[in-house]
């Protein structure tokens, strides 16, 4: 985020103060957030959705180019619990590992919280370089509002297809 000013970034500053950490049953926040080159002490949990080879392909392409501290969630035991594509692509990046530690998941809380992720849809996208006000977009989107178009059929005509 950019400030105009020092004064702007000092009131953001204490915007985030005032936010409190509340803590969990086990007396310590979720949010600790570690970092480990040590691959060895991390296992996966039977049962598990398995590492698809495409998505493995994409998470690797995304971090080597630049990798963002986006830790994986393990358990007491070190079972990786969410985030198995980005510590295999970690691993054999040979980048560092990122990870919170939440004790007690199930296999059930596992599959809730994969079940409860949304990945971005071309409307996201679109609907969000729009709200950048980046030109091009703004053409696409008026482009596909006016003839009521759907993304596949606006990129073949706007392709030149």
């Amino acid at each position: 985020m950019m400030f105009k000013t020092k004064q702007d970034q000092r009131s953001m500053q204490d915007k985030f103060d005032e936010i409190t950490t509340e803590k969990t049953p086990y007396n310590r926040p979720y949010s600790e957030v570690m970092k480990t080159n040590k691959y060895d002490i991390f296992s996966m949990i039977e049962g598990n959705r398995p590492v698809r080879p495409a998505h493995l392909k994409n998470i690797k392409n995304s971090i080597a180019a630049h990798q963002l501290p986006v830790p994986i969630v393990v358990d007491e035991e070190y079972r990786v619990c969410d985030g198995q594509h980005r510590f295999v692509a970690c691993k054999s990046l040979n980048k560092p590992i990122y990870y919170i530690k939440v004790p007690e998941m199930t296999l059930e809380d596992i599959q809730r919280l994969n079940a409860d992720t949304k990945t971005w849809s071309p409307d996201d996208f679109l609907d969000s370089f729009c709200a950048l006000h980046y030109p091009e977009y703004l053409k696409y989107w008026d482009f596909k509002d006016k003839y009521s178009f759907g993304h596949r059929e606006c990129m073949l005509l706007l392709g030149g297809w």
